[in-house]
Protein backbone atom coordinates (compact mmCIF):
# COMPACT_ATOMS: atom_id res chain seq x y z
CA UNK A 1 0.00 0.00 0.00
CA UNK A 2 1.25 3.27 -1.11
CA UNK A 3 1.83 6.32 1.00
CA UNK A 4 -0.81 7.85 -0.37
CA UNK A 5 -3.15 4.89 -0.20
CA UNK A 6 -2.37 5.11 3.62
CA UNK A 7 -4.02 8.36 4.13
CA UNK A 8 -7.44 7.14 2.59
CA UNK A 9 -8.01 4.44 4.94
CA UNK A 10 -9.89 4.87 8.32
CA UNK A 11 -7.55 6.21 10.88
CA UNK A 12 -7.05 3.82 14.18
CA UNK A 13 -7.94 4.56 17.19
CA UNK A 14 -6.69 7.95 18.84
CA UNK A 15 -3.52 8.11 21.23
CA UNK A 16 -4.58 8.65 24.21
CA UNK A 17 -1.14 9.87 26.32
CA UNK A 18 1.21 11.69 25.31
CA UNK A 19 5.25 10.36 25.63
CA UNK A 20 7.06 12.20 28.71
CA UNK A 21 10.93 12.13 29.73
CA UNK A 22 11.79 11.17 33.52
CA UNK A 23 11.67 14.83 34.37
CA UNK A 24 7.62 15.08 33.11
CA UNK A 25 8.54 16.96 29.70
CA UNK A 26 7.18 16.25 26.34
CA UNK A 27 9.70 14.02 24.46
CA UNK A 28 8.96 14.41 20.75
CA UNK A 29 12.30 12.88 19.80
CA UNK A 30 13.61 15.50 17.88
CA UNK A 31 15.94 19.49 17.84
CA UNK A 32 14.17 21.76 20.17
CA UNK A 33 16.23 24.45 18.28
CA UNK A 34 14.49 23.54 14.64
CA UNK A 35 10.70 23.42 14.36
CA UNK A 36 10.94 21.44 11.12
CA UNK A 37 10.82 18.38 13.34
CA UNK A 38 7.61 19.74 14.76
CA UNK A 39 6.50 20.23 11.53
CA UNK A 40 7.07 16.50 10.02
CA UNK A 41 5.14 15.02 13.07
CA UNK A 42 2.12 16.99 11.70
CA UNK A 43 2.61 16.81 8.20
CA UNK A 44 2.74 13.00 8.56
CA UNK A 45 0.28 12.18 11.73
CA UNK A 46 -2.14 10.60 9.59
CA UNK A 47 -0.15 7.83 7.78
CA UNK A 48 1.61 7.38 11.05
CA UNK A 49 -1.27 6.76 12.90
CA UNK A 50 -2.61 4.38 10.26
CA UNK A 51 0.64 2.19 10.66
CA UNK A 52 -0.34 2.49 14.51
CA UNK A 53 3.20 4.86 15.19
CA UNK A 54 3.40 7.25 17.72
CA UNK A 55 2.23 10.93 15.46
CA UNK A 56 3.64 12.54 18.66
CA UNK A 57 6.93 11.64 18.27
CA UNK A 58 9.49 12.17 15.44
CA UNK A 59 9.84 8.56 13.80
CA UNK A 60 6.82 7.27 15.44
CA UNK A 61 8.29 4.79 17.58
CA UNK A 62 8.43 2.34 14.87
CA UNK A 63 11.17 -0.34 14.79
CA UNK A 64 13.46 -0.57 12.37
CA UNK A 65 11.90 -3.66 10.48
CA UNK A 66 8.34 -2.25 10.26
CA UNK A 67 10.03 1.41 8.29
CA UNK A 68 12.26 -0.96 6.23
CA UNK A 69 8.59 -3.09 5.24
CA UNK A 70 6.71 0.14 4.37
CA UNK A 71 9.80 1.70 2.49
CA UNK A 72 9.85 -1.55 0.91
CA UNK A 73 6.08 -1.66 -0.03
CA UNK A 74 6.66 1.69 -1.91
CA UNK A 75 9.96 0.08 -4.11
CA UNK A 76 12.17 2.02 -1.84
CA UNK A 77 14.84 0.06 -0.21
CA UNK A 78 18.66 2.29 -0.06
CA UNK A 79 18.77 5.75 1.00
CA UNK A 80 19.48 6.74 -2.39
CA UNK A 81 16.43 4.98 -3.84
CA UNK A 82 14.81 7.46 -0.91
CA UNK A 83 16.57 10.96 -1.73
CA UNK A 84 15.03 10.22 -5.11
CA UNK A 85 11.57 9.91 -4.53
CA UNK A 86 11.97 12.90 -2.48
CA UNK A 87 13.44 15.01 -5.28
CA UNK A 88 10.45 13.45 -7.02
CA UNK A 89 7.93 14.57 -4.62
CA UNK A 90 9.35 18.14 -3.69
CA UNK A 91 9.82 18.96 -7.97
CA UNK A 92 6.77 17.56 -9.13
CA UNK A 93 4.39 14.70 -7.10
CA UNK A 94 1.32 14.07 -7.97
CA UNK A 95 1.17 17.95 -8.35
CA UNK A 96 2.39 17.29 -12.02
CA UNK A 97 -0.52 15.22 -13.02
CA UNK A 98 -2.80 17.43 -11.79
CA UNK A 99 -1.95 20.27 -12.92
CA UNK A 100 -2.09 18.86 -16.55
CA UNK A 101 -5.49 17.48 -16.51
CA UNK A 102 -6.59 20.56 -14.49
CA UNK A 103 -4.77 22.71 -17.56
CA UNK A 104 -6.48 20.33 -20.07
CA UNK A 105 -10.11 21.27 -18.97
CA UNK A 106 -9.44 25.52 -19.22
CA UNK A 107 -9.42 24.77 -22.56
CA UNK A 108 -12.96 24.03 -22.71
CA UNK A 109 -16.26 26.52 -21.96
CA UNK A 110 -18.74 25.13 -20.21
CA UNK A 111 -20.76 23.39 -22.78
CA UNK A 112 -17.85 21.80 -24.39
CA UNK A 113 -16.50 20.40 -21.61
CA UNK A 114 -19.81 18.29 -21.01
CA UNK A 115 -20.04 17.46 -24.24
CA UNK A 116 -16.20 16.25 -24.14
CA UNK A 117 -16.39 14.94 -20.78
CA UNK A 118 -19.85 12.56 -22.13
CA UNK A 119 -17.89 11.23 -24.62
CA UNK A 120 -14.85 9.44 -22.18
CA UNK A 121 -15.07 5.98 -20.99
CA UNK A 122 -17.28 6.50 -17.27
CA UNK A 123 -13.84 5.88 -15.11
CA UNK A 124 -12.08 8.64 -17.20
CA UNK A 125 -14.94 10.84 -16.79
CA UNK A 126 -15.16 10.53 -12.98
CA UNK A 127 -11.12 11.52 -12.86
CA UNK A 128 -11.82 14.65 -14.49
CA UNK A 129 -14.62 15.70 -12.80
CA UNK A 130 -12.91 14.81 -9.45
CA UNK A 131 -10.14 17.13 -11.02
CA UNK A 132 -12.29 19.74 -11.59
CA UNK A 133 -14.15 19.90 -8.03
CA UNK A 134 -10.59 19.82 -6.24
CA UNK A 135 -9.41 22.75 -8.65
CA UNK A 136 -12.58 24.54 -8.09
CA UNK A 137 -12.00 24.28 -4.24
CA UNK A 138 -8.05 24.53 -3.90
CA UNK A 139 -7.01 25.86 -7.40
CA UNK A 140 -3.14 24.94 -8.25
CA UNK A 141 -2.79 23.85 -4.68
CA UNK A 142 -4.98 20.87 -4.76
CA UNK A 143 -2.30 18.00 -4.41
CA UNK A 144 0.02 19.89 -2.65
CA UNK A 145 -1.10 18.56 1.06
CA UNK A 146 -1.12 14.94 -0.51
CA UNK A 147 2.57 15.49 -1.31
CA UNK A 148 4.05 17.27 1.19
CA UNK A 149 2.68 14.61 3.97
CA UNK A 150 3.91 11.61 2.18
CA UNK A 151 7.57 13.16 1.43
CA UNK A 152 7.35 13.77 6.03
CA UNK A 153 6.16 10.08 6.15
CA UNK A 154 9.01 9.14 3.82
CA UNK A 155 11.78 10.89 5.51
CA UNK A 156 10.53 9.48 8.98
CA UNK A 157 10.41 6.16 7.81
CA UNK A 158 14.11 6.60 6.41
CA UNK A 159 14.98 7.16 9.80
CA UNK A 160 13.58 4.65 11.73
CA UNK A 161 14.93 2.28 8.96
CA UNK A 162 18.46 3.33 9.34
CA UNK A 163 18.98 4.89 5.98
CA UNK A 164 18.98 8.73 7.24
CA UNK A 165 20.37 10.02 10.58
CA UNK A 166 18.21 11.91 12.73
CA UNK A 167 19.41 15.48 11.72
CA UNK A 168 19.17 14.56 8.12
CA UNK A 169 15.51 12.86 8.69
CA UNK A 170 14.23 16.53 10.02
CA UNK A 171 16.46 18.55 7.76
CA UNK A 172 14.78 16.87 4.53
CA UNK A 173 11.56 17.85 6.00
CA UNK A 174 12.09 21.46 4.79
CA UNK A 175 10.93 21.51 1.59
CA UNK A 176 7.44 19.59 2.77
CA UNK A 177 6.90 22.38 5.25
CA UNK A 178 7.48 24.98 2.64
CA UNK A 179 4.92 23.52 0.94
CA UNK A 180 2.56 23.41 3.26
CA UNK A 181 3.17 26.94 4.59
CA UNK A 182 2.90 28.02 1.17
CA UNK A 183 -0.37 27.17 0.29
CA UNK A 184 -2.50 27.06 3.43
CA UNK A 185 -2.82 29.88 6.38
CA UNK A 186 -3.58 26.80 8.84
CA UNK A 187 -4.03 23.29 9.75
CA UNK A 188 -7.49 23.03 9.37
CA UNK A 189 -7.47 24.12 5.41
CA UNK A 190 -4.06 21.16 5.43
CA UNK A 191 -6.36 18.47 6.42
CA UNK A 192 -9.41 19.37 4.37
CA UNK A 193 -6.74 19.52 1.26
CA UNK A 194 -5.77 16.15 2.23
CA UNK A 195 -8.74 14.87 1.77
CA UNK A 196 -9.68 16.50 -1.12
CA UNK A 197 -6.50 15.85 -2.70
CA UNK A 198 -7.03 12.01 -2.37
CA UNK A 199 -10.28 12.01 -4.03
CA UNK A 200 -7.63 12.42 -6.84
CA UNK A 201 -4.71 10.48 -6.41
CA UNK A 202 -6.82 7.92 -4.70
CA UNK A 203 -9.82 8.14 -7.32
CA UNK A 204 -12.46 8.77 -4.07
CA UNK A 205 -15.76 10.00 -4.77
CA UNK A 206 -16.72 12.97 -2.57
CA UNK A 207 -20.07 11.70 -2.01
CA UNK A 208 -18.52 8.21 -0.70
CA UNK A 209 -18.29 6.94 2.65
CA UNK A 210 -14.81 6.39 2.34
CA UNK A 211 -14.32 9.64 2.16
CA UNK A 212 -16.77 10.85 4.84
CA UNK A 213 -14.46 8.54 7.38
CA UNK A 214 -11.48 10.21 6.28
CA UNK A 215 -12.57 13.54 6.50
CA UNK A 216 -13.99 12.96 10.03
CA UNK A 217 -11.14 10.57 11.11
CA UNK A 218 -8.93 13.62 10.55
CA UNK A 219 -10.82 15.78 12.12
CA UNK A 220 -10.66 13.59 15.28
CA UNK A 221 -6.76 13.34 15.50
CA UNK A 222 -6.67 16.82 15.06
CA UNK A 223 -9.09 17.56 17.75
CA UNK A 224 -7.19 14.75 19.87
CA UNK A 225 -3.81 16.24 19.33
CA UNK A 226 -5.06 19.73 20.36
CA UNK A 227 -4.22 19.46 24.36
CA UNK A 228 -3.46 22.47 26.80
CA UNK A 229 0.20 21.22 27.47
CA UNK A 230 1.10 20.18 23.90
CA UNK A 231 -0.41 20.90 20.74
CA UNK A 232 0.31 18.61 17.35
CA UNK A 233 -1.01 20.67 14.66
CA UNK A 234 0.00 24.58 15.96
CA UNK A 235 -1.33 26.76 13.21
CA UNK A 236 1.61 28.89 14.64
CA UNK A 237 4.00 27.17 12.10
CA UNK A 238 2.45 28.89 9.64
CA UNK A 239 3.68 32.44 10.81
CA UNK A 240 6.78 31.42 12.22
CA UNK A 241 9.76 31.19 9.97
CA UNK A 242 11.31 27.85 9.47
CA UNK A 243 14.15 26.58 11.38
CA UNK A 244 16.58 24.80 9.82
CA UNK A 245 18.66 22.13 10.88
CA UNK A 246 22.19 22.40 12.48
CA UNK A 247 24.41 20.81 10.31
CA UNK A 248 22.15 19.42 7.70
CA UNK A 249 20.19 20.70 5.03
CA UNK A 250 18.23 19.12 2.84
CA UNK A 251 19.65 21.66 -0.31
CA UNK A 252 22.84 19.90 0.45
CA UNK A 253 20.92 16.06 0.57
CA UNK A 254 19.40 16.32 -2.35
CA UNK A 255 21.72 18.26 -4.96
Amino acid sequence: MTGRKLLCAVLAALLLCLPLTSCGKIDHNEDEASNLGHWARALAAPSMQEQDGNPLRFGGDLSEETAAQLLTEQGIETRDELLERLRFLFDHGSREDYHFDADALALYGEEELEAALAELDELVQAHYRRVLRVWTVWGEDGLTAVDASEAAFLTQLGYSAGLLTHEEAQALVEPAAALAKGAFENWEQFLQALADGCCVSDGLEPESETYSSLVEGLSALRESTQTKRDVLFDDGLFTEELRPIEGASAKALLK
